[in-house]
């Protein structure tokens, strides 16, 4: 999927109030990502302490007040452009505080490709955004997947 040196930006939200789970995969996967000799940075959406955990693993950090994925139109100053954007978004109540479409239509302006760590059950992307503007899912997790028509590519389990 990637070409040597390819620049990737995690997009992720951590913070007490949300955890700092997703944040924590993405440093995994950040990691593996820089063994293979891509250009890793970070946007985080949460609290200094997430901040502080991505630069003590190495990473550049770009830090969001959680509230700016209610109010999307903060992204307009970022000036990024990487190859790929890979999202972990997807926590209890993102639906309630976010403009889903609109948070993910800013972040394809940021990169060629855009993927997205989904969750399971009615609240993941597969259910409520069939239609989003991303081109790959990824349900990292060991369940039967259901009839997924959509015009993105959909990788489910862990392999």
């Amino acid at each position: 999927m990637f070409a040597t040196t390819q620049s990737i930006l995690f997009v992720c939200a951590a913070s007490n109030s949300v955890g700092f789970g997703h944040l924590n995969r993405c440093i995994a996967l950040a990691a593996h990502a820089t063994i293979r000799h891509h250009a890793v940075s970070f946007m985080v959406f949460g609290s200094a302490e997430a901040r502080a955990r991505v630069k003590e693993a190495g990473f550049r950090c770009m830090l969001f007040d959680e509230a700016a994925l209610t109010d999307i139109d903060g992204l307009h100053g970022v000036d990024f452009q990487a190859d790929a954007v890979i999202t972990d978004l997807r926590y209890p109540g993102f639906f309630g505080v976010t403009k889903p479409v609109a948070l993910f239509t800013q972040l394809r302006g940021l990169a060629k490709l855009l993927i997205a760590i989904d969750v399971l059950g009615e609240d993941s992307i597969v259910r409520q955004l069939p239609e989003l503007a991303v081109d790959v899912v990824i349900s990292p997790y060991v369940a039967p997947t259901m009839n997924v028509k959509t015009h993105w590519r959909f990788l489910a389990g862990a392999s």
